[in-house]
C-alpha cells in the first residue's frame, strides 16, 4: 500500500508535530508500505501569494547550490522514504491514503484526485496561529476530510466547530529511544526545560521560577535545550545544550533531572513533557488540556495554575527535598507513560487506512 503525507515547508530543525509523522512513516515503511513525503511550497504558507512565489524560487536557488540545506539531519528517516519538496502542483499518481498533517496543508490534500485514495486530515493542533486565525482553522475543519486528533481536547473542539465526530489516535512514546538510564534515586539537584521561541511555550517564565528556586536550593543545576542560541544573560547554572539529538535528550539532559519544567500556555500535547517522564524525571507543568492528556496531577506529575508563580516555585523546592514524593510520581509516571506506545498508535492508523468505507 502507497501512503503520502503532506507536510509543511521542510524544516532544518526540530519541530514535534514533524517528527510525529516522521515516526509514523519510519512505522509504515517497516510494515512494508510505500511511504511519500511531500512537502509543501512557501506558498501556501503566506497571504501574499507573488512574496511567497519569490521566496520558494529563492530557496530553490539556495538550496541548488548548497544541497546540504535539505538534508534532514535531526531525525533518522527510513532512507526508503522518498521525499519531494517545494510541492506546489497536484500531485500525480495513484495511493491509498493522503494525509493532510497541519492547517496550511488542509486545502491542498482536499484538491487532491480521487485517484490518491481516502483523504486524511491530521489535526495535531488549534493552530489559530497561523495566517487567517481562527476563522481560516475553523474552515479546514469544515473540509470533508477524516478528521484524526491526538488528543481528546481537540475532538471536542473539533465536533464544537463542525458536530463531526474525528478518531483518537494518541502521541505516543518511542520506547527504544527515551527511557530509564540513570539511578533515579543518585540524580542531583537538576532541572531541564525547553528554550523555545513561540511565546505560548513560555520559556521565560520557567527561567524566571528556577532563578527563584536557586535561592533555597543552592546547589541547583538547570539543564535548558533547543533549537535557538543560548539565550542572554543566564547564570552559570544554566547549561545549555543547542540542538541536541535524541541520545544526548534521553542520556544528558533527560536522565540527568530530577525534574522537568514546562509551562506553555497552550500545548497540542507536549512530546518533552512525555519523553522526560519515561526518562525517569517528575514532570511539572502548567495543567493546559494538552499536557493533561497523559498527566495526571498528584498522581503521575505536578499541574500547576500559570497564574500563580510560587506555586511553581514551592512545587519544584519540594520536590527536589522530598525524595519519597518524587519518587513515587516519577514511578506511577513510568507505568502510565507504557500504554502510550508507537506500535498500538501505528494499529490504529493501519486500520482507518485499510477501512476504505
Amino acid at each position: 500500500m502507497k501512503v503520502i503525507f503532506v507536510l509543511p515547508p521542510f524544516s532544518a530543525h526540530p519541530i514535534g508535530g514533524y517528527q510525529i509523522v516522521y515516526q509514523y512513516a519510519n512505522a509504515l515503511t517497516k510494515r512494508g508500505y510505500q511511504v511519500y513525503i511531500y512537502y509543501l511550497a512557501e506558498r501556501f504558507m503566506q497571504n501574499h501569494k507573488y512574496i511567497a512565489k519569490a521566496k520558494t524560487n529563492i530557496k530553490r536557488v539556495i538550496e541548488l547550490v548548497n544541497k546540504d540545506k535539505l538534508k534532514l539531519k535531526w531525525f533518522n528517516l527510513d532512507p526508503r522514504i522518498k521525499s519531494f519538496y517545494h510541492q506546489d502542483r497536484p500531485i500525480k499518481g495513484r495511493a491509498d491514503a493522503v494525509i493532510a498533517t497541519a492547517a496550511e496543508t488542509a486545502d491542498f490534500v482536499n484538491e487532491q484526485s480521487d485517484l490518491l485514495g481516502s483523504k486524511f486530515y491530521f489535526v495535531q493542533a488549534y493552530e489559530t496561529w497561523v495566517n487567517g486565525g481562527e476563522k481560516f482553522v475553523k474552515h479546514t475543519y469544515e473540509l470533508p476530510l477524516k478528521k484524526v486528533v491526538p488528543a481528546k481536547w481537540l475532538q471536542k473542539i473539533i465536533f464544537e466547530k463542525t458536530h463531526e465526530n474525528s478518531i483518537y489516535i494518541p502521541n505516543f512514546i518511542d520506547e527504544n529511544e527515551f527511557y530509564v538510564t540513570n539511578n533515579i534515586k543518585k540524580r542531583s539537584n537538576t532541572v531541564s526545560l525547553l528554550n523555545h521561541s513561540l511565546k505560548d511555550k513560555n520559556t521565560q517564565f520557567s527561567i524566571e521560577v528556577l532563578k527563584k528556586v536557586k535561592e533555597s536550593v543552592p546547589d541547583l543545576q538547570v539543564l535548558l535545550f533547543g533549537v535557538p542560541k543560548r539565550p542572554k544573560g543566564l547564570p552559570a547554572y544554566f547549561h545549555y545544550f543547542q540542538q541536541p539529538n535524541h541520545k544526548i535528550l534521553c542520556r544528558k539532559i533527560y536522565n540527568q533531572s530530577k525534574i522537568y519544567l514546562m509551562a506553555p500556555k497552550h500545548e497540542g500535547w507536549g512530546l518533552t513533557g512525555m519523553e522526560a517522564m519515561a526518562s525517569g524525571a517528575v514532570l511539572v507543568a502548567s495543567n493546559v488540556s494538552g499536557i493533561k492528556e497523559y498527566a495526571k496531577n498528584q498522581k503521575n506529575s505536578k499541574l500547576l495554575n500559570l497564574s500563580n508563580f510560587q506555586s511553581f516555585v514551592n512545587a519544584i523546592v519540594q520536590l527536589l527535598r522530598s525524595d519519597n514524593e518524587r519518587e513515587k510520581l516519577i514511578n506511577q509516571g513510568l507505568s502510565d507513560i507504557k500504554k502510550y506506545t508507537l506500535t498500538a498508535s501505528t494499529d490504529k492508523w493501519e486500520k482507518i487506512i485499510k477501512d476504505k468505507k
